[in-house]
């Protein structure tokens, strides 16, 4: 349903932004230009919305290699942002339990997404540790951080986020952390028991 109203709502703002941006071309070329860029920003963040909606019907228990699904997933969304990235793999890559790599995928998915979406981050530094016990995921950003207030209003306000990835790692058995980086920016650690 709410994609659905969002999907309208665009399209009516689309419309009426574009006959803005006409009428005023002949003589206020700067509002026609401010007026095409926030129709181009909205056309932007209603492919990502779309985007997300789709990945989160994805089936992860085809993923062979979570290291180079995480890649492709943090290289799609941030083509084009001016963010950089880095990814590091310590240990044995290996397949993880099916259960375990759902939860490792979906966790890395959203943790790049927050970055994304509320970090204005410019760089997105992700570790995976394959260690005999356990595989610890690390997403690292430079980007404003958050405090426990702005968690809580987010929450609050139905953004469930950095509550789903504690919540989806303690359900795995594992646990989360989520703390502000040293500089700037924030620190996802989740550590997944090996089985």
């Amino acid at each position: 349903m709410r994609s659905g109203y969002s999907r309208y709502s665009v399209t009516a703002r689309d419309a009426s932004n574009k006959l803005t941006a006409e009428r005023a071309l002949p003589t206020q070329p700067g509002l026609a230009a401010e007026t095409l860029g926030r129709v181009g920003q909205l056309a932007r963040e209603s492919l990502r919305e779309a985007r997300e909606r789709v990945w989160e019907m994805h089936d992860t228990s085809l993923v062979a290699d979570l290291p180079a699904a995480l890649e492709t997933i943090v290289r799609d969304r941030t083509t084009g942002s001016g963010i950089v990235f880095t990814m590091r793999v310590v240990g044995q890559r290996r397949r993880l339990a099916r259960e375990l790599q759902d939860v490792a995928l979906r966790i890395g998915h959203e943790a790049i997404v927050n970055v994304i979406k509320h970090a204005e981050a410019r760089s997105i530094e992700i570790e995976m540790t394959f260690a005999e016990r356990d595989f610890t995921l690390e997403v690292c950003d430079d980007g404003c951080g958050f405090s426990p207030e702005q968690s809580e209003d987010a929450r609050r306000n139905g953004h469930f986020g950095l509550t789903g990835i504690r919540e989806r790692a303690v359900h795995a058995g594992g646990h989360a952390a989520i703390s502000a980086r040293p500089g700037g920016g924030t620190v996802v650690t989740v550590v997944l028991p090996q089985r």
